[in-house]
């Protein structure tokens, strides 16, 4: 049951797992029957001895499954790393601002008012680049101090 001579720690699952399949065929029909009924009740009992009867190809599938952990954990990262997730990240956060401080309705105005904006924004940068937007936003800003 315990994984060190201290007794201070349980052995995994795994580790029980693998202590029974190295005996499991040792026992009498019986007493696997009753091993079976013990570990897995009386529905689950032939899952349990196809695992234990197979329990190198079980040891083989898990120690795969344990070295991919790391292969995923780095295209993650890469994925993390990337313009688009950054990008996703910035906007699901935007909206989950926009929700916790305005009405649904409230939201579906603002929403529209900034595209709006974002619209002509566009508008103006795919036309004139970024100096000639510049050169308008100064213009406009212009206009509007000496109209005030």
């Amino acid at each position: 049951m315990f994984s060190n001579e201290e007794k201070t720690e349980y052995k995994s699952t795994r580790e029980l797992l693998a202590d029974i399949s190295e005996i499991y065929d040792q026992l009498t029909d019986k007493d696997q029957a009753a091993l079976l009924e013990a570990l897995a009740g009386k529905r689950n009992g032939q899952a349990v001895a196809a695992i234990l009867n197979n329990f190198e190809a079980v040891e083989n599938s898990l120690n795969s499954m344990e070295k991919s952990a790391g292969s995923a954990d780095k295209e993650m990262s890469v994925v993390m790393d990337s313009m688009d997730y950054k990008l996703n990240r910035l906007k699901e956060t935007g909206t989950g601002v926009f929700q916790n401080l305005f009405h649904r309705e409230d939201m579906k105005s603002i929403i529209d008012g900034f595209t709006s904006i974002l619209n002509v924004v566009d508008t103006l940068t795919s036309k004139l680049g970024l100096v000639g937007t510049a050169f308008t936003g100064i213009s406009i800003t212009a206009f509007v101090k000496n109209f005030a």
